[in-house]
C-alpha cells in the first residue's frame, strides 16, 4: 500500500478514536452530576417535597460556591372559596429555605409582589378563570413556582370596588403616597365621606379625602424585603362602606448594604424640596439615623459641588470634592443606635450660579469596625416662575385649576405635584 494512503488511513482512525473518547467522557460526566431536586407542594396541601441531596465535597482550594437551594412552600391560604368577577380574594403564602437563606425570601402571587396579595379573577371565553401562580424567591432569586389552588369565580360582579395605588414621594427616603379610588359598578354612585387607613406596619390614619401619606423609614432591616398589606375603608356616613387592599413589598436597603459589609446612614430632608429664605440662603434640616445595634462614630466628611452645564446640551463640568473637618460642620460626633439626630445645613447658591447641588458625604464606623456611609444633599431651589422663564397657560380650565390651587394652599405658585395631590383629594373638581 502506498505510504501516503497509509498515512491518510491512520489520520482518520485517530480522529474517530478522539471523537469516541470525547462522547464517552461527556456521558460519564453527565451521569456523575448531582440532580437538582425541585421543591414544591400539592395544589391544596402543605406537604413539602424532600430537600435536595447534599452536593459532593470539593477538595480543591478554589472550591465553587455552594449551590443555593430553591425555597419550599409551607402554606398557600385563600381567603374565600368563591367570589364574583373582579372581587378581591386575599391569597397568603409562606415558605422556608433549607440552607439558611430565609432572610432573603420574597414572593409574587398572581404576578404581584408580596406575601399577602388581593387577587382579582375574571372568567375567560371558556367560562373558567385563568390559572395563577405563586413564586417564592430565595437568595440570588433562586425560585420555586406552584399553581394557586382553584376557587370558584361566579358570573356576577360586586356593586362597588375600591382600588388602592401607591407612589414613592420624590426626594424622600421612605415616604409613600396612597390613593383610594372607588368604582361604582351597580346602583347609585357611592360618595365617601372619609377614609380609614391601615398601613401594614401597625400605623393607622383617617383622612377626609382619598389620599394618605405614610413614612416607612422605621421598618426593621433584618430581612431583604418587608411584605406589607395596606388596607383602606371608604365610608359614606350612612352605614355603607367599601374596602380595598394593596400588597406592598419594600426592599430594605440597610439589609442589602450590610450583606456587602457596609452600614447605611439614612438622611431625610425637611422640607422635601429646598426653599430659599428671605435672605436668599437655603437652609434645610435633615433627620439622620441608622439601623445598627451600636452607635456609629463619625470619622470623616467630604463636600462635593455639582455644576450645571455651561451651555444647553453640553456635558456638565466635573464635580469638585474636598475633605472638611466634620466637627466644624456637623452637630454630632456619633449617631446613636435607635435614635435619630438632626442636622441643619445651609448654602448660598447665589455665590456661584453654576452650582446646582452640594452633597455632604459622611463616613463613619461601628465599634466592631464596620464602615458606614451616608449623604446629605442640598439642591438649588427651582427658579420662581416669571413671564420671561415660563410658557403662558392658554387652557382656561387649567388656569382656573391653578388659581384654585393657589388659593387653597395660600401660595404664590403651585407645582404639578400640588395639582395632582389636590385633584386626588377631590378639591379641584
Amino acid at each position: 500500500m502506498p505510504r501516503g494512503r497509509r498515512r491518510w488511513i491512520a489520520t482518520c482512525l485517530a480522529a474517530i478514536l478522539a471523537v469516541a473518547v470525547f462522547w464517552a467522557l461527556r456521558e460519564r460526566g453527565e451521569s456523575a452530576e448531582e440532580p437538582i431536586a425541585a421543591a414544591g407542594m400539592e395544589a391544596r396541601g402543605s406537604e413539602a417535597a424532600a430537600p435536595p441531596r447534599a452536593p459532593a465535597a470539593v477538595s480543591s482550594s478554589s472550591a465553587a460556591p455552594a449551590r443555593i437551594a430553591p425555597p419550599v412552600f409551607d402554606e398557600i391560604r385563600v381567603e374565600k372559596e368563591e367570589v364574583c368577577e373582579g372581587e378581591e380574594n386575599l391569597v397568603t403564602v409562606r415558605a422556608h429555605t433549607t440552607d439558611g437563606n430565609d432572610p432573603f425570601l420574597h414572593y409574587t402571587v398572581a404576578g404581584e409582589a408580596g406575601a399577602q396579595v388581593p387577587v382579582r379573577s375574571f372568567l375567560g371565553r371558556d367560562g373558567k378563570p385563568m390559572p395563577q401562580m405563586a413564586v417564592a424567591f430565595s437568595r440570588d432569586n433562586v425560585a420555586t413556582a406552584v399553581e394557586l389552588p382553584p376557587w370558584r369565580v361566579k358570573n356576577c360582579r360586586p356593586a362597588r370596588i375600591l382600588i388602592v395605588t401607591v407612589r414613592m414621594l420624590p426626594n424622600s427616603v421612605a415616604e409613600r403616597e396612597f390613593t383610594a379610588t372607588v368604582q361604582t359598578l351597580e346602583g347609585p354612585r357611592f360618595q365617601p365621606a372619609w377614609y380609614e387607613w391601615s398601613f401594614g406596619d401597625g400605623a393607622q390614619d383617617t383622612t377626609p379625602g382619598p389620599l394618605a401619606v405614610h413614612d416607612y423609614a422605621g421598618l426593621p432591616q433584618k430581612a431583604a424585603f418587608s411584605d406589607l398589606l395596606v388596607k383602606v375603608k371608604a365610608l359614606d356616613g350612612s352605614g355603607e362602606s367599601v374596602e380595598g387592599r394593596l400588597a406592598l413589598q419594600i426592599r430594605n436597603l440597610g439589609f442589602a448594604a450590610r450583606a456587602r459589609g457596609l452600614a447605611v446612614i439614612f438622611a431625610q430632608p425637611t422640607p422635601r424640596f429646598p426653599e430659599s429664605g428671605a435672605d436668599g440662603i437655603v437652609r434645610q434640616k435633615f433627620r439622620v439615623w441608622h439601623f445598627e445595634d451600636a452607635p456609629i462614630e463619625i470619622t470623616g466628611l467630604t463636600v462635593t459641588r455639582s455644576f450645571l452645564p455651561d451651555a444647553p446640551g453640553a456635558p456638565p463640568p466635573a464635580p469638585t470634592t474636598v475633605a472638611v473637618d466634620h466637627s466644624r460642620v456637623l452637630r454630632f460626633a456619633e449617631i446613636p443606635a435607635g435614635r435619630p439626630v438632626e442636622q441643619v445645613l445651609e448654602e448660598d447658591f447665589r455665590a456661584d450660579p453654576r452650582v446646582h447641588a452640594v452633597t455632604y458625604a459622611i463616613q463613619g464606623r461601628t465599634p466592631a469596625g464596620l464602615q458606614a456611609r451616608g449623604e446629605l444633599t442640598l439642591l438649588r431651589p427651582a427658579s420662581r416662575p416669571t413671564a420671561e422663564n415660563s410658557i403662558p397657560i392658554q387652557d382656561p380650565e387649567m388656569a382656573s385649576k391653578i388659581r384654585r390651587a393657589m388659593a387653597i394652599l395660600n401660595q404664590a405658585s403651585v407645582s404639578q405635584e400640588d395639582l395632582w395631590r389636590l385633584e386626588r383629594e377631590g378639591k379641584l373638581r
